[in-house]
């Protein structure tokens, strides 16, 4: 048989109706949402369970390598719907920090290699990993976990409903904050808490919006890794942009303060969150752009222009050079969840009445002095009041949750 030239090749590609780069397309009748396979002995699969769900059906290689920069955003929008600015940033900058080019391959597995910086402490359905464990870490991390989960799920089911919020996704967080402390000698610093805020924010955004999603399908993508299509949900196109994903991780990082205050500082407010995934390369955003054109979405004029917003923003933090660490002798106060999400005081050894977990009983009390702190956490608006966080934790003014909405309410309206 006389093999192919180049020219004959490409017209055998037009002919079959195959494009050399298709535009990423979410088609809900795709029939890989259908096609749910497990990860087999010999997968790679990573801690991140979104990812991990993507293989399995076959968004990403099922057997979890050849993986690249371009395939995992694709994938994310395709699956997920997800907008392709926010995991162009991560998995650009765990390319960078461990040394890898924009087009060099990986497995998914790779990805938990501390020197990407993805993989952390605290996680929903992973225990964290020993400072003795090998690199990468053992392949049972990579798996779902019932007994990490299990923490989490109580609280959910406990304060959701049926139906998770921002404030009870961030309850089920603090309870593994504070389980992990108990269990874990690997710190929950502000890459976890960075990391964890951004990874609820995505969870939320992605299966329902910022008010929250549907506990079943929640479940479906961090115990099953299988996107929920057959349980009713509809991904939308460009859910998460970069603005209203930071709001809502700050958002998560309201409920407890054992949230913000992390071993190494504080991460309270969307500023905080846009510090964490800082590049040192002064082009990093313009990579990151470069990313986004070569994945085909140079056409989304509003996201460069967000991308461009974000770098205002980090400019300005700078110029103000206001203090967000955590008062060191504040560590001590948390707040401890039960298994029915409710709250109690553990600050020292004075014995605060429960806060009650549940959306009704905490509007019943929306008048104490107690949840107008929470209410009022992290106004970001008064750099008099930051001044004054130096030496003392201010929940009251720290974060206007209404007022960050408003801003972007019409720029990005999910």
């Amino acid at each position: 048989m006389k093999p192919q030239t180049p020219h004959t090749f490409l017209l055998w590609l037009l002919a079959s109706g195959l494009s050399l780069a298709e535009r990423p397309r979410l088609d809900l009748d795709d029939a890989r949402f259908k096609d749910w396979k497990p990860a087999g002995d010999g997968d790679s699969r990573s801690a991140c369970p979104g990812l991990n769900s993507l293989a399995n059906h076959g968004f990403l290689p099922h057997d979890g390598t050849g993986i690249n920069a371009q395939s995992v955003v694709r994938a994310c929008f395709e699956g997920f719907g997800m907008s392709p600015e926010v995991p162009a940033i991560i998995v650009l900058k765990g390319l960078e920090d461990a040394g890898l080019g924009i087009n060099d391959n990986f497995n998914l597995h790779d990805a938990d290699r501390s020197s990407w910086k993805i993989e952390h402490s605290r996680s929903f359905t992973r225990q964290d990993i020993g400072s003795g464990d090998s690199d990468p870490p053992p392949v049972a991390s990579s798996r779902f976990q019932q007994q990490a989960w299990d923490v989490a799920l109580r609280v959910l089911e406990g304060c959701g409903g049926g139906f998770v919020t921002t404030d009870c996704l961030g309850r089920a967080r603090a309870a593994r904050v504070l389980d992990g402390s108990k269990v874990s000698t690997a710190n929950y610093d502000r890459a976890a808490a960075g990391h964890g805020a951004v990874e609820s924010a995505r969870l939320l955004l992605m299966l329902g919006s910022a008010e929250g999603a549907q506990l079943n399908f929640i479940r479906s993508v961090l115990e099953q890794e299988k996107l929920p299509r057959d349980l009713g949900w509809e991904p939308q196109e460009f859910s998460g942009r970069i603005d209203v994903m930071l709001d809502v991780a700050a958002r998560s990082q309201a409920p407890d303060k054992m949230l913000r205050c992390a071993s190494n500082g504080r991460v309270a407010t969307r500023l905080d969150i846009i510090k964490l995934f800082e590049s040192s390369s002064p082009d990093f955003t313009e990579r990151v752009k470069n990313l986004l054109r070569d994945t085909d979405f140079d056409d989304e004029a509003s996201i460069f222009e967000a991308l461009d917003r974000i770098d205002g923003e980090k400019k300005q933090d700078e110029a103000d050079q206001k203090s967000t660490e955590c008062d060191p002798d504040s560590q001590s106060q948390v707040h401890e969840s039960d298994s029915d999400g409710h709250d109690r005081d553990s600050e020292g050894d004075s014995g605060s009445k429960p806060e009650e977990g549940s959306n009704a009983k905490r509007d019943d009390e929306k008048d104490t002095e107690e949840d107008s702190d929470e209410r009022d956490d992290f106004d970001e608006d008064d750099p008099e009041e930051d001044s004054n966080t130096d030496d003392e934790f201010d929940e009251q003014d720290d974060f206007d949750e209404q007022d960050e909405s408003d801003k972007r309410n019409d720029d990005f309206d999910e």
